[in-house]
């Protein structure tokens, strides 16, 4: 069977049509996500217990600032209060409604004696929600207590 001109052009247009249209779709779908508010009854607590309950961490910012290097303290401790150590801690984040992670990469943490620990590099690029992940590596995986930040 052969292809007639008009049938060839169809077919040639919907090898790009198709994928184009995607495209478009996926990225108006990203731009209406970016524009949603935080939810409404977010926790903004600055001391959180663990997904898996095995530490409670408490974080004191300082100064929140847009586009600056901070450094942050936290005070972590396992379920029974003991410090935890810092070789099992990373701090890591990003903007849920945006999909994206911080645009920093924290340092590791270190230890300032007992259960409190120093992060540096931790950086907020823009407005709106930001959330910053305490990470503790146990045998049964990563646990996590998480920090919502409005800016």
């Amino acid at each position: 069977m052969m292809m007639t001109t008009l049938t060839r052009r169809r077919f040639h247009w919907s090898l790009w049509a198709v994928p184009l249209g995607l495209l478009l779709a996926g990225g108006a779908t990203h731009v209406v996500l970016m524009l949603l508010p935080a939810p409404a009854d977010l926790d903004l607590a600055r001391t959180q217990t663990s997904a898996g309950g095995s530490f409670v961490a408490t974080v004191a910012p300082g100064d929140l600032a847009i586009d600056r290097q901070m450094t942050w303290q936290f005070d972590i401790k396992d379920a029974q209060g003991a410090p935890i150590a810092a070789s099992a801690l990373r701090v890591d984040g990003g903007m849920p409604l945006h999909g994206h992670g911080l645009p920093s990469q924290p340092s590791a943490p270190q230890s300032l004696g007992g259960t409190l620990y120093e992060v540096g590099g931790i950086r907020f690029s823009m407005p709106g929600w930001w959330v910053v992940k305490v990470h503790r590596a146990t045998p049964d995986g990563d646990d996590i207590a998480e920090f919502n930040f409005l800016m």
